[in-house]
């Protein structure tokens, strides 16, 4: 916990000590401003944005220098009046340049990188921003995922796109064990938060089920993290309804793994009393996910809700009927085809 305390006040204390850029005589004015770019003009930029990246690799240690060669990159996407075809010139020559530091090893000019990659807030940089992901600094990597949300909506107008980056944060969420970065990986693979009627459901869960693949396997083996994943019970409620039925079955079957664990951890004598009450409220929260998942499908759910069957001391009896309870769930969900029937 108090490495991801310690993350969080890293990227705030960063993106808030950000100044905007000074808006000084920039050398790509003109040509960012023109709304057709020929060969040489985007060369130009190309070779602008080379010079720039180069500087930033450069400052090392020096945070006045690192401070002026972000805000040298960025201050271009910033230029009034800029084209179109200009800003979109520059994200790409940008994204081209800057994937090769954010995962950099020396951990500000990664930081700077990434930073800069945000601040574009453009769509061609995604492949920088997917790359980023691959950072072994927990701050590149939240900045990289908190980027890509971002540009939910640019990014969910294409296909490619969209898989690209949901491909990339399925990887990095199920290698991921910072519980900050994870939450904002759950956050970027949930493109139906931000984009009404999204067309690709069924990346989002494919992605969804990678993670949570690895996520309950950890669980299984004792990680004893379950509120790492809260984020990711809405994303797989969110792109359920529309994913194809294959990878429907693979979301129900994790969350009631999810389920499981949870349980067995409100009943397991060595969970602290002072926990209780939270493991109760993930019960609770992936219940009623199943819950709607099932009605989503035409299956009647359960009437009776085993989150509502804890109490504040758990009991022998308690543990028997909530057993049962997700015994009759299951046992509903193997009869309709959504999970394989238990051995024996």
């Amino acid at each position: 916990m108090q490495r991801s305390r310690c993350l969080s006040m890293i990227v705030l204390v960063v993106i808030s000590a950000m100044s905007d850029a000074a808006l000084a005589r920039d050398k790509l004015e003109s040509t960012i401003k023109k709304e057709k770019l020929s060969r040489r003009d985007r060369s130009e930029i190309e070779t602008e944005v080379q010079t720039r990246a180069k500087k930033l690799a450069e400052a090392g240690d020096n945070s006045s220098r690192r401070k002026d060669a972000r805000d040298a990159l960025i201050s271009t996407i910033r230029i009034k009046k800029a084209s179109q075809a200009g800003i979109i010139a520059y994200a790409q020559a940008c994204g081209d340049e800057l994937a090769n530091l954010v995962t950099n090893s020396k951990f500000e000019i990664a930081l700077d990188a990434a930073i800069v990659l945000v601040e574009l807030a453009n769509n061609q940089t995604a492949k920088a921003l997917a790359r980023a992901l691959l950072s072994e600094h927990p701050a590149v990597r939240y900045l990289a995922a908190r980027g890509i949300q971002q540009l939910h909506k640019d990014l969910a107008a294409s296909q490619e796109d969209s898989v690209m980056v949901l491909k990339a944060l399925g990887r990095a969420g199920a290698s991921e064990s910072d519980a900050i970065v994870l939450r904002m990986v759950y956050n970027a693979i949930n493109f139906h938060a931000d984009v009404q009627n999204y067309q690709f459901a069924d990346d989002c869960a494919r992605a969804l089920n990678e993670v949570f693949a690895t996520r309950t396997e950890r669980l299984k083996n004792g990680s004893h993290d379950e509120w790492k994943d809260e984020m990711g019970y809405s994303a797989a409620l969110d792109c359920y309804a529309k994913a194809t039925r294959a990878q429907q079955r693979e979301l129900i079957k994790h969350m009631v793994e999810f389920l499981k664990n949870h349980l067995d951890r409100y009943f397991d004598q060595e969970t602290a009393q002072s926990y209780l009450r939270t493991l109760k409220s993930h019960v609770k929260e992936v219940e009623s996910a199943i819950y709607r998942m099932m009605e989503a499908s035409s299956i009647q759910p359960p009437s009776n809700r085993l989150s509502n069957l804890l109490r504040r001391n758990p009991t022998a009896k308690m543990e028997s009927e909530a057993k049962a309870a997700l015994a009759e769930l299951t046992t509903l969900l193997e009869r309709s085809g959504f999970l394989n029937p238990s051995p024996g």
